[in-house]
């Protein structure tokens, strides 16, 4: 007897404890929930608001001032862009003070970029037709939602549903930000889900730490309940039915939803950013050299924006035909050797040569290969070349195939985060993200596991097992009430209609056990009955009152 008591009480232990910490983390379970649905259900490009915005793609139509000139007069220059902001050319030189705004017809320092300016060129970036509502500048404290490395800023914000604001450097004109509501709406979520109510920025902090590691031990004990049950059969199709066929349906992603939130939480990121063998390019003037005009370049097609800068080495005009939101989106531009006017062509030794600039590891090259694609870069919208190394963390060093922008270190840390993001993210088919079908269905299903499981909390009684007579009702001959079963129903659910409802944590389908009563006549015992209750209850007539009918 003892035997089948503590297989009993051993039994028990998974539904109390997943009980128990559900009532601690159940409120932040259906915060993660929310929020991951959220992020899954709304386009990543859209909370971008990308778009809402789009970049003027005027064509140069002057004769600006020559790069020789530029050089003369700022003889440190690193890089020198020639576009058009507020329907104004300009120069932006860079230099090891900072940037200077120049004239590009004369040269000449341009002043900060006037509201009016700041203005236009919002205008000419907003994709809606919405007016705009009101201007601020923004130079001495960012909001919450802009680096202070942006100030001083110019914020327009525009009528539209989204409350869109775009952000206009007073420094430069160029966009250097943007938010609306709905992107709003993902920090204040996002800030939730990792329980970092500042900035958002902190993954690794403890309450992250303990409420991941309290559910994946609820989540454990829900599995360990699910598998029990399994080997039972119990009539009905109440509340917890439901909860169980929703637990054997996404019980398992959101064990990995779970348990990749605890390791992302505890993991030192430092080390998954893959900048073990890092170190910054050096930044080299540019050649004082005679160089090409750029009324000398090619131009059958048109050049939108001109950009000088060294590429290994070498001074490189980029002549962008059409000028792309992002570095990472696909780029249509050419290259032209600055010296010589010939086509300037990334291949795999100049990638090679660039990856090397931003190593300071022991390993030598072991392979240079050209990808269309790649999974670890899966952002990257061009071609690109991979730099493979033989340290011992493995690194592989990435290069535009395009305009020779280095893109980035991985290794086998990183290797390790990708696949933690892909089971965090459902991506097993490489799309690169969270937004698509299969992780749209398993979040909308978590919620509604979730949500019956709140249900089910709220409609707990507290147990009363050392005052019995709380819960003692007769009925007999020498009793107070006499009850009349309709046809279907149970003993349950009849006393819960006379308001004298017994204890019970499954809404009647014989799963906790808890509803017992004595009868004086009772018929064979139910398979739930045998379970429950121990030969000697049994023989004294105890049964469980949502299997009598």
């Amino acid at each position: 007897m003892w035997v089948a008591k503590t297989l009993r009480a051993a039994w028990r232990l998974p539904r109390r404890l997943h009980r128990w910490l559900m009532i601690l983390v159940g409120l932040q379970m259906a915060i993660w929930a929310i929020s991951g649905s959220y992020f899954a259900l709304t386009n990543i490009h859209s909370i971008h608001g990308d778009e809402l915005v789009s970049l003027p793609q005027p064509t140069l139509d002057i004769a600006p001032q020559s790069a020789q000139t530029l050089l003369r007069d700022y003889p440190e220059s690193t890089a020198i862009s020639l576009s058009k902001v507020a329907e104004q050319w300009q120069y932006l030189v860079e230099t090891p003070e900072g940037q200077r705004r120049l004239d590009a017809s004369s040269g000449k320092p341009l002043p900060p970029i006037s509201e009016a300016q700041a203005i236009r060129a919002a205008l000419a970036a907003y994709r809606g037709e919405a007016a705009i509502q009101d201007v601020q500048l923004l130079d001495t404290e960012a909001t919450d939602e802009l680096s202070p490395r942006h100030l001083p800023v110019w914020r327009i914000n525009f009528d539209d549903w989204r409350h869109t604001s775009l952000y206009i450097s007073q420094a430069t004109g160029e966009l250097v930000s943007k938010r609306h509501d709905p992107w709003r709406w993902f920090d204040l979520l996002w800030r939730l889900h990792i329980l970092d109510y500042d900035d958002g920025a902190d993954i690794n902090n403890p309450l992250l730490m303990i409420a991941s590691g309290l559910a994946l031990l609820a989540l454990l004990a829900g599995v360990a309940l699910l598998y029990r049950r399994q080997q039972q059969r119990y009539p009905g199709f109440g509340l917890p039915r439901w909860h169980r066929w929703l637990a054997n349906l996404v019980g398992l992603q959101m064990l990995i939803w779970t348990s990749t939130g605890l390791y992302f939480s505890w993991v030192d990121h430092e080390r998954l950013a893959g900048r073990q063998y890092w170190q910054a390019p050096s930044s080299s003037a540019l050649p004082h050299g005679p160089l090409l005009e750029p009324s000398a370049l090619p131009t059958q097609l048109p050049i939108r924006q001109l950009d000088l800068s060294l590429i290994d080495g070498e001074p490189v005009y980029q002549l962008v035909h059409h000028r792309a939101l992002y570095p990472h989106f696909s780029q249509d531009l050419s290259l032209v050797h600055a010296q010589s006017g010939a086509p300037f062509v990334v291949d795999a030794e100049r990638a090679q040569r660039i990856a090397l600039a931003s190593y300071r590891g022991p390993g030598s090259v072991i392979a240079v290969e050209w990808l269309q694609r790649s999974a670890e870069r899966t952002r990257e919208q061009d071609s690109l070349w991979r730099v493979q190394l033989d340290d011992d963390l493995s690194t592989r060093i990435y290069v535009s195939a395009v305009d020779g922008r280095l893109i980035g270190h991985n290794n086998r840390h990183t290797l390790e985060k990708h696949w933690m993001l892909k089971l965090h993210f459902m991506d097993y088919l490489g799309t690169g993200g969270f937004n698509h079908p299969l992780i749209w269905a398993f979040s909308l299903l978590s919620l509604l596991l979730v949500g019956s499981g709140i249900m089910m909390l709220t409609k707990l009684r507290p147990h009363r097992a050392r005052d019995p007579e709380r819960h003692r009702i007769v009925l007999g001959p020498n009793g107070t009430r006499t009850l009349v079963l309709a046809e279907g129903q149970n003993l349950l659910e009849a006393l819960n209609e006379q308001g004298q409802p017994p204890p019970s944590d499954c809404d009647g389908t014989g799963q906790c056990g808890r509803c017992r009563v004595r009868l004086e006549n009772p018929g064979v015992a139910s398979k739930a009955e045998v379970h429950h209750l121990s030969e000697k209850q049994l023989a004294k007539g105890w049964r469980l009152a949502c299997q009598q009918q």
